[in-house]
């Protein structure tokens, strides 16, 4: 084929490019084809990129095509880099007088970027990345690193000795700038055609300054408390520094009138003052990165009123590769429970954009109380908890994490498998022999279809959305049974069996749930034994009550928590503070950790 006009090429470019964006990071959803066709495919994808030239794609900007993209295509189609490089400004830590930068290579393609300040090369500081995928080959990976860069000094960059273009977002800064330039391109600009009811709001903000100026913001779920912001509260009035600290929660909410009379100062989710302390504070904790949690008001309307930095406490141990979510949050502070886990999200080569500047290694603020409890209890009872299927859930309330059903719930893999647990003879039998009852405790996410379960009368079943303590329920546990919640971490924190009863692995993984296999393996790193069928979880539930565990699962559990201590929440509280103050690396050393565990 001979010349292609431009306006044709474009056309053709602008069709294809939807092609990679709804398969972009997303391959499953060419499940349907074959080896051949997937290949195939590929195929014609090449063919047609070899007919757009480089200046089409370099100059094409229509359907989002961003930085990214183009560096990705010309990189996998045309063997080339974009004429120059484009750095981009992340973010500016002014305490510690450093600034964040990030740049794209596209498919294979690596190089490296010099800094230069004030003329002088400059180190790069805690790099990490994140990267794309298309059709199971890298597209793109973006680099992030820190340089330290503080008022009066000016910034250049080059790649290969070529100077490079300076970008915050779609602005372009140049190929030098200084410090307060890029500081000013930071800053959020007063959003226009703001509604009557929003102003309304925003003069609030700003009447508030006075009382709520600097204060820090802790909240669990809007409907639910008893996790570690909870806990973390908690510990922060026994020690009498809860002075300038709120809790959100709704006033509906089960917990409300329980962490009133306890002293709790709370504010109701969504109410003007929830708004007005959380855009004043300089600290949101919560266990949660929802959107609703860091955004309760739009943040077009409101992100230039909000200063806080957000001290992510996480809701559970992250085993899966949750980074695609995760990589989209503002977290300042990650806290992490186990060595492994705080690697895998703090090391320079994996998914996450983390480094150890927001990484703390510290134990849940949970675990102190959870400890303490588990030293007061009998246990006695076979805890069987089953986490959530996305596919099963109908769409969530933007304000929450509340679900409505299926109608084929009772015909899914999942009600067949765990039904047949539960109604197992055998099961009954087993519980009996050992003198131990039984407790089924779905996810939350899943307690609506409770009715729609044949579940025994014998079988304790609890729906923790009535406001069930999750701690209560843990530390009764003798042994536990679970698929891939890691709500079960807390029962390998204290030191017993689990059994995970994995029947779908393939299908939980293959993109229906938010999360992709991550650094941890059931089968390598887990903490009991990994079955597929109803029968095998009840002989595996037989050996763990017996005492014929095989020991090996026992070792792993005692190796996976350094701190059993009862100082999480202390640990959390001195990280947040100095969140403030000039310090660069908030993570001991993971590997130290892991190989001398406390």
């Amino acid at each position: 084929m001979g010349f292609i006009p431009a306006h044709i090429q474009r056309t053709c470019l602008y069709d294809v490019f939807w092609v990679f964006r709804y398969l972009l990071d997303h391959e499953e959803r060419t499940d349907f084809l074959t080896n051949e066709e997937r290949q195939d495919f590929v195929s014609l994808l090449c063919r047609i990129m070899e007919y757009i030239d480089i200046e089409t794609i370099s100059e094409f900007e229509l359907a989002g095509c961003t930085e990214e993209h183009k560096v990705a295509l010309l990189a996998m189609y045309k063997d080339q880099r974009r004429e120059s490089t484009a750095v981009y400004l992340q973010q500016i830590d002014q305490a510690s007088g450093q600034m964040q930068f990030s740049y794209f290579s596209g498919g294979n393609d690596r190089f490296p970027i010099r800094p230069f300040v004030n003329g002088q090369e400059a180190k790069m500081h805690l790099p990490s990345q994140r990267s794309s995928t298309f059709m199971g080959a890298t597209y793109f990976t973006q680099h992030f690193f820190w340089v330290s860069l503080n008022e009066g000094d000016t910034i250049r960059f080059e790649a290969e000795g070529a100077p490079c273009r300076i970008r915050r977002r779609r602005k372009a800064i140049g190929q030098e700038a200084n410090w307060l330039t890029l500081r000013d391109a930071l800053v959020q600009d007063a959003p226009r055609n703001v509604s009557p009811e929003h102003q309304r709001l925003r003069d609030f903000v700003l009447e508030s300054q006075d009382k709520y100026r600097g204060c820090w913001v802790l909240m669990d779920r809007d409907d639910r408390a008893d996790d570690n912001a909870e806990h973390l509260y908690r510990h922060l009035m026994r020690q009498g520094q809860n002075g300038n600290v709120w809790f959100v929660l709704s006033r509906q909410s089960g917990d409300w009138d329980r962490l009133e009379r306890e002293g709790f100062k709370l504010l109701a989710f969504g109410s003007d003052d929830h708004i007005a302390a959380q855009m004043n504070a300089s600290i949101l904790a919560s266990s949660h990165a929802d959107d609703y949690v860091l955004w309760p008001v739009p943040k077009a309307e409101f992100g230039d009123l909000a200063k806080y930095e957000f001290a992510f406490l996480q809701h559970g141990v992250t085993m899966n590769d949750l980074s695609a979510w995760l990589n989209r949050k503002p977290i300042r502070l990650f806290v992490a429970s186990t060595p492994a886990e705080a690697a895998a999200i703090s090391d320079a080569g994996s998914r996450y954009v983390f480094s150890n500047r927001e990484v703390l290694l510290s134990g849940f603020p949970r675990h102190d109380r959870l400890l303490s409890k588990a030293r007061k209890t009998v246990p006695n009872s076979i805890l069987i908890m089953p986490t959530w299927r996305k596919y099963l859930s109908g769409g969530g309330d933007v304000t929450g994490m509340r679900w409505t059903k299926q109608d084929n719930f009772s015909e899914s893999v999942f009600a067949r498998n765990w039904s047949a647990i539960l109604n197992l003879p055998d099961l009954a039998h087993l519980a009996e022999r050992h003198g131990v009852s039984v407790m089924f405790v779905p996810h939350p996410n899943m307690a609506i279809y409770l009715p729609d379960m044949a579940i025994p009368g014998w079988i304790e079943t609890v729906d923790v959305r009535d406001g069930f303590c999750y701690q209560d329920l843990l530390v009764r546990a003798c042994v536990a049974v679970t698929d891939y919640s890691s709500a079960l971490m807390e029962v390998a924190f204290l030191q017993r069996p689990v059994i995970y009863f994995q029947f779908d692995f393939d299908e939980f993984f293959a993109g229906d749930h938010i999360c992709k296999p991550g650094y941890f393996s059931f089968e390598r790193d887990g903490f009991g034994p990994v079955v597929r069928n109803p029968e095998d979880v009840i002989a595996q539930l037989d050996a763990a009550l017996s005492g014929r565990e095989d020991p090996v699962y026992a070792a792993r559990r005692d190796a996976a928590f350094p701190f059993r201590d009862g100082e999480c929440c202390e640990r959390v509280r001195i990280a947040i503070e100095q969140l403030s103050g000039p310090r660069q690396v908030l993570a001991p050393d993971h590997a130290a950790l892991a190989a001398h565990p406390a």
